[in-house]
């Protein structure tokens, strides 16, 4: 988690420095000028990004490291990543994982011809 939350700070500083770009080239675009990313105080609540190898989905659930906490999921693709984001007085847990797409080819009820 400490190494996700690193790669969110840097996206956070990246992003600043892009728009300070964009701003210096044009102020129309903006209600202000670009403010530095914030660090979260002592006791605030920050996002928390697990990978796919910190987090398991064994039988229908999903496990957190180092905790008993179990979540009963229905996801049959890949684990890529849990965020555990907090909103107000709750916490929302986004999970992002990949599932193959299956394609169908529906025939055509359309037929042409051509008379000569």
């Amino acid at each position: 988690a400490a190494q996700q939350t690193l790669r969110l700070l840097d996206r956070n500083w990246k992003a600043f420095f892009r728009a300070m770009k964009e701003w210096e080239k044009d102020k129309e675009k903006f209600n202000g000028r670009p403010r530095l990313p914030k660090y979260k105080k002592k006791n605030g609540r920050s996002i928390a990004v697990f990978t796919n190898q910190q987090c398991k989905i064994k039988d229908g659930y999903l496990t957190f490291p180092k905790t008993n906490l179990k979540l009963k999921i229905r996801i049959t693709g890949k684990l890529k990543e849990v965020r555990i984001i907090p909103k107000g007085s709750i916490y929302v847990v986004e999970i992002v994982y990949e599932k193959e797409v299956v394609e169908t080819k529906k025939p055509s009820k359309r037929i042409g011809g051509i008379d000569l």
